[in-house]
């Protein structure tokens, strides 16, 4: 079995990645693909991406180099660091090439993730892959995007654009800022369902330890884990962005991922 990770961007698919690297056996690489370098469509994307799986796979039984989202290796638990510049806390994640001897000649159950790329071609992968979907409440991503030096901080999603003709029309079109972002996190959502994908929330993922997540994908959990939700504290630039924003993050569509009264509660939560 391939398995593959996929979620909307800040909903913890990296620290989904890091808690199935603590675990015997199991290793979940952080972007090791580089969608620029990549010409997909809904005919050969299932071809390449196994091709990558199988690539990925015989360097870590080989103990040679391969591409990773994060040069200094599988311990990445976020790829955004706390210094902030600007208003926006910077990423430190960085592309590079890295190698794992300690897997040489291991059996080894080997997850990939991707978030844009793979949900642009949801529909394809999951006929042939084993695709685990984080999602997390809009509020909390939405607070996250507002805040970090992403793409998504400024309602652009590359790696979906470019793969997904429809997504990069609608978001053409719309100037606003938190509609873009908006439309993105729904763009995530729909395809999700529509895919009768495996979806988890994040929260269940803190909630349980990390079980949600070995369930979802059917792997077995070999070494215990405590979990516990990070704390943010936000400026009052953010807090009032949120207040003047709250109306229209109510009536956002989650595709019954979240309801109407969870995003009012964490808006509530947030501005008490």
């Amino acid at each position: 079995m391939k398995y593959l990770i996929t979620g909307i961007p800040r909903s913890g698919t990296t620290l989904c990645c890091h808690i199935l690297n603590q675990q015997n056996n199991i290793v979940a690489l952080h972007e090791p693909i580089n969608p620029s370098q990549l010409n997909l469509n809904s005919s050969n994307v299932v071809k390449v991406v196994s091709q990558k799986y199988n690539d990925f796979q015989q360097a870590l039984y080989q103990g040679t180099e391969f591409e990773h989202g994060d040069n200094a290796g599988l311990e990445i638990d976020n790829p955004v660091g706390l210094s902030v510049v600007k208003g926006k806390r910077e990423v430190i994640a960085k592309r590079g090439k890295i190698k794992v001897p300690k897997y040489i000649g291991k059996d080894i159950q080997l997850f990939i993730k991707q978030n844009a790329l793979f949900t642009a071609f949801l529909s394809e992968l999951s006929e042939h892959f084993n695709v685990t979907c984080i999602v997390r409440n809009p509020v909390d991503v939405l607070l996250s995007w507002w805040t970090v030096n992403l793409p998504v901080s400024k309602g652009s999603l590359p790696a979906g654009e470019n793969n997904d003709a429809s997504l990069k029309q609608v978001l053409s079109s719309q100037k606003d800022e938190l509609q873009r972002q908006l439309i993105i996190y729904q763009w995530f959502a729909r395809q999700f369902v529509a895919a009768n994908s495996t979806i988890i929330r994040y929260e269940d993922i803190i909630k349980t330890n990390g079980q949600a997540l070995f369930n979802a994908a059917n792997v077995v959990q070999t070494k215990p884990l405590s979990l516990e939700a990070k704390t943010r504290v936000y400026s009052d630039d953010i807090i009032l962005k949120l207040k003047h924003q709250q109306n229209a993050i109510m009536q956002m569509d989650c595709f019954g991922l979240y309801s109407q009264d969870e995003i009012v509660q964490s808006i509530e939560a947030i501005l008490a």
